[in-house]
């Protein structure tokens, strides 16, 4: 394939120079600065932004074609199974988007699912009274709610290919439920829906690539480079206005891995090739040390090293005037010296003013499980420790491709400040994927079960905050800091119980009570609190009572450790939040919560129905909660056999027509009444002997009926329970 196709948008090199000369005078721009950011250049350019974008070498182009910057937010939720953007249970989606308007951001990078656009997939976690006008409507007319709130402001969109389906992510662009002609198909069809929408600037197509993805390879199976050119092609064909967005992969020939989506560097020798010249945005994501020990944040020349690996793997492209590169996702919760200064040396290489780096910062959400967010926990208060390195970076659009937003109900405060306590169950959930070594075992949702190593010596600390409470239901989060001189391997956290709880659900700790006693224990991706590191968890409790256990102490491995730093209990709400179904899943993706729900649950428990035949498998149906519009179930999966299990689907028929609410640690889909549900990729498999899995289901059932079924199958077998 030639590549002289994408080559017009490079243009002879003297009309190219009195282009950008022309463009700069336009913008005002009358000097250049030489500093500490690679790609520096005045602040005070002239906004711009009407129309359609396209690209000039590695600037992007407004319709006028006046130099613009992309500089946003990622805010996710339509790609998970709540089907709509996180936060919503405690806010109007218009009030959030008027603080994105006012913090100076211009874009919001917009993460979806294939599986939004199935039949049965009914949104979930909105507060009807907060968003009146997205009751009864599907995903995707939410979708659509936000992309025309976003025009009225003059916020831009990009839309993100973020996975397949709800559950998980996938290396390639395809998997075993959703084929490459489904993923274009899809794509086809929002390039049409949205066409003459200049809000909706560009498609990226899928989120962070990874092995086995290759570039360049001509394996097309894999090769991610001739995948982009299909799809990007067939969206050209349907809208020839959008910018096509193609991130890079993890690992190229003769190089050591890099981020998910993250190395570009096949694209400099293979570029990708489109048949609309000037349509085509690299992308990458970076992390710092806290996502994952990469070799060279912890060189003995880090963090001045930073500048060559970022030109190395994807700014060389920018430097070359090949074509404009997004960092589509970086983020950090700045808890590390390391992390800091990752930071602080990224603001510096994207430079400020037109000329800077294009970047969507991951994420605007506080519950991205290791990067936090913008905003805090309450998801009102701006992380100002985040927010004003970013702030002399923001491109304004001009004032005519948008109004002016209400003021939002909020207001910005220091990061330091302790932020009041949720009184809605906050749902940390689906962020970047960006462990770079694939071959990393996930972690399945049950504890290990090795023996917890002794606490060395003395300095452990802890934190314990009850951050909700209703009718005698709580949610405390727990932090264990580990101020000593070793590591602390396989963690058991306890504390006494003084009012008869039990737990409902946990989140990052397998929890559970017995005679007066809580005890939660890591989980596999978190077993280790490395020296100076610290470990969180969390719970919501239930009492029959009112009155609910504040401990004075907790015990770590045993040893007592005094409590300090929690924030104080909050007073009751005025209505019960709704129950939250925690899920806690590995790095890969990060913790996951699904949102609060519409319906809070009772405390009234039903029976456990456990098979105890014979077969390779075992399955623990339970039902645990019932109130009058719908209930919850818990299912085990047991590998009995002595050879272990790849995967596994399991079903069963539902007897009074319920729809699904909400599912955590599977994939599940309901169709004619028969639920069907397949392992994620952490907790796909199951060991031999015993091996063991977990996951839930709320239903909705508008007579309060239960189905508690005759028997499962389980891979294909019958199980009668």
């Amino acid at each position: 394939m030639a590549r002289s196709k994408n080559r017009p948008a490079h243009r002879n090199p003297i009309r190219k120079f009195l282009s950008v000369l022309f463009t700069f005078v336009l913008a005002g721009v009358i000097a250049f600065t030489v500093g500490a950011g690679l790609f520096a250049s005045p602040s005070s350019a002239e906004a711009a932004g009407a129309g359609y974008w396209h690209t000039n070498g590695s600037k992007i182009l407004d319709s006028n074609n006046q130099q613009v910057r992309i500089t946003g937010v990622n805010w996710f939720g339509l790609e998970t199974g709540n089907y709509a953007p996180h936060g919503l249970w405690t806010r109007g989606y218009k009030d959030m988007m008027n603080q994105i308007k006012s913090l100076g951001f211009n874009t919001i990078r917009l993460p979806y699912s294939n599986q939004l656009f199935d039949g049965g997939t009914t949104p979930n976690g909105v507060d009807a009274g907060l968003n009146p006008d997205l009751v009864g409507l599907n995903g995707f007319q939410i979708m659509d709610k936000v992309v025309a709130y976003a025009g009225q402001l003059g916020l831009r969109i990009i839309l993100d290919r973020h996975r397949p389906s709800s559950g998980s992510q996938s290396p390639l662009w395809y998997d075993g439920n959703y084929s490459e002609a489904r993923w274009i198909s899809d794509w086809k069809m929002l390039a049409a829906h949205y066409a003459g929408n200049p809000t909706i600037i560009g498609a990226d197509l899928h989120n962070e690539p990874h092995n086995p993805a290759t570039w360049g390879d001509g394996n097309a199976s894999t090769d991610w480079r001739q995948a982009a050119q299909r799809a990007g092609n067939a969206i050209l064909s349907a809208n020839p206005n959008w910018l096509i967005i193609v991130e890079g992969i993890e690992s190229y020939p003769g190089d050591a891995s890099y981020w998910w989506g993250g190395n570009l560097k096949g694209a400099g020798a293979k570029p990708v090739v489109l048949d609309v010249p000037g349509r085509l945005v690299y992308s990458a994501h970076d992390y710092p040390a806290s996502i994952s020990g990469q070799p060279w944040l912890s060189a003995g020349n880090f963090p001045a090293n930073l500048p060559g690996v970022w030109d190395s793997y994807w700014g060389y492209l920018i430097k070359n005037n090949t074509a404009p590169v997004l960092l589509g996702e970086f983020g950090t919760r700045l808890e590390s010296t390391a992390d800091q200064k990752w930071f602080q040396a990224l603001v510096s290489y994207f430079g400020t003013g037109v000329n800077g780096v294009n970047f969507t910062y991951w994420s605007w959400n506080p519950n991205s499980g290791d990067t936090g967010g913008i905003l805090a926990d309450d998801w009102r208060t701006v992380n100002t420790n985040k927010y004003n390195p970013l702030k002399p970076l923001l491109f304004a659009l001009d004032a005519n491709t948008g109004g002016t937003p209400p003021p939002p109900t909020t207001t910005t405060a220091p990061a330091t400040t302790t932020a009041a306590p949720v009184t809605t169950t906050a749902a940390p959930t689906t962020p970047p994927t960006t462990t770079a070594a694939p071959t990393t075992t996930a972690a399945p949702t049950t504890p290990p079960t090795a023996t917890p190593s002794p606490v060395p010596g003395s300095g452990l600390s802890a934190k314990f905050n009850v951050t909700s409470k209703w009718n005698g239901n709580y949610i405390v989060a727990v932090e264990v800091i580990n101020g000593t001189s070793a590591p602390i391997n396989n963690w058991t956290v306890g504390w006494n119980l003084n009012y008869g709880e039990t737990f409902a659900s946990s989140w990052d700790a397998k929890c559970s009570a017995a005679t007066g006693k809580a005890s939660c224990t890591n989980q596999n991706y978190n077993a280790t609190i490395p020296v100076g590191g610290s470990i969180k968890f969390g719970a919501q409790l239930g009492t029959a009572g009112t009155n609910i256990t504040i401990p004075t102490s907790l015990t770590v491995n045993g040893k007592t450790v005094a409590l300090g730093g929690g924030t104080p209990t909050p007073a009751p709400t005025t209505a019960a939040p709704t129950t939250a179904v925690p899920t806690p899943t590995p790095p890969t993706p990060k913790p996951t919560t699904p949102a609060p729900t519409t319906a809070p649950p009772t405390t009234t428990a039903a029976p456990t129905t456990t098979v105890v035949a014979g077969g390779q498998y075992g399955v623990v149906y339970t039902v645990g909660s019932q109130w009058n519009s719908g209930y919850t179930i818990a299912v085990d999966i047991i590998n009995k056999g002595n050879t272990p299990v790849s995967g596994w689907t399991i079903s069963w028929q539902l007897a009074n027509g319920e729809t699904f609410q909400n599912f955590w640690n599977a994939n599940c889909t309901l169709t004619a009444g028969k639920v069907t549900c397949t392992g994620l990729d952490y907790n796909s498999k199951l060991g031999t002997n015993g091996g063991k899995t977990s996951f839930g289901v709320q239903f909705n059932s508008s007579n309060g009926s239960v189905t508690r079924p005759d028997s499962v199958t389980v891979n294909g077998v019958t199980i009668k329970l």
